[in-house]
């Protein structure tokens, strides 16, 4: 029988605070199919077909619930692969079963083995406006994790334009959902951009958008400056700001995690405390 999966969550979106409870949704929004598998057992081999749809690199590791299949897999070395853009690959292996074994599969975004280039990247605030940094670098309400430690909570009100830091193509774009509030329970539920620049190899995260805020599509190329989203409050939070964070892979486990970051308009990252207002 063939089995087919979509993984689509690649990154747990981090998402600052809130006051009031709000009633959570049903169902995560399905997002833009990144990622398609489908495995079957033809006669004495089995069969996986794996699907790269977006434009950016994407780690999959493949695991079993049998201890014989999990030995198996990890002598290929399939228990770690990584799929370049928009990659299909077919992975036929030996087996001495007809029986579909049942297999995990995870997956998260970017190739560890890619040099990573850091540049200056640009302010994602309206030009103009004087903003007031929420939360800077190891936060301690939630920038205290590798995957949030350099990430920059800049206040906006709903309805600002938000600009792209640094040019790529958009590899995830959440609009769907409505709600914001004190309840941990809507940390998945914030509307965000995810951009991937190839040559750096870099992640640029754009959180707590507007309900239909975002302005780009994924697999669209996004030039520096550009309009992106739309400010807005849904997911944990009861601030109206944008959540903004830079990613690279981790080497060692299967996630992105938070770096440092220097502004062209002469900004430092990590010199943004919170409180402090700046201006582009």
């Amino acid at each position: 029988m063939l089995k087919r999966i979509l993984l689509c969550n690649f990154l747990l979106l981090l998402v600052f605070n809130g006051c009031k409870s709000s009633k959570v949704p049903e169902n995560l929004i399905p997002p833009s199919n990144p990622v398609w598998i489908s495995y079957d057992s033809l006669g004495d081999t089995l069969r996986i077909n794996l699907e790269n749809r977006i434009k950016a690199p994407v780690r999959i590791t493949i695991d079993a619930d049998d201890d014989l299949w999990k030995v198996r897999l990890q002598k290929l070395n399939l228990n770690f692969l990584v799929l370049e853009a928009e990659q299909d690959t077919i992975l036929v292996i030996d087996s001495d079963s007809r029986e579909v074994p049942k297999l995990e599969f995870k997956a998260a975004l970017g190739d560890p083995e890619k040099k990573i280039i850091y540049s200056k990247i640009a302010l994602p605030i309206p030009e103009n406006k004087a903003v007031q940094i929420i939360q800077g670098y190891n936060g301690s309400y939630s920038h205290y994790k590798a995957t949030s430690k350099f990430a920059i909570d800049f206040k906006l009100n709903v309805g600002d334009t938000i600009f792209a830091a640094y040019e790529g193509f958009a590899v995830q774009v959440h609009e769907g959902y409505t709600k914001g509030g004190n309840d941990i329970k809507l940390l998945d539920y914030a509307n965000n951009i995810i951009t991937y620049n190839p040559q750096t190899g870099l992640f640029f995260q754009y959180s707590h958008l507007a309900f239909q805020g975002a302005l780009v599509e994924v697999g669209e190329w996004v030039k520096q400056g550009q309009p992106i989203g739309i400010s807005g409050m849904t997911g944990y939070t009861n601030i109206p700001h944008l959540h903004f964070n830079v990613l690279a892979p981790d080497p060692r486990e299967l996630r992105l995690i938070s770096v440092p970051v220097d502004f062209i308009e002469g900004y430092s990252g990590k010199d943004l405390r919170k409180n402090e207002v700046i201006k582009k």
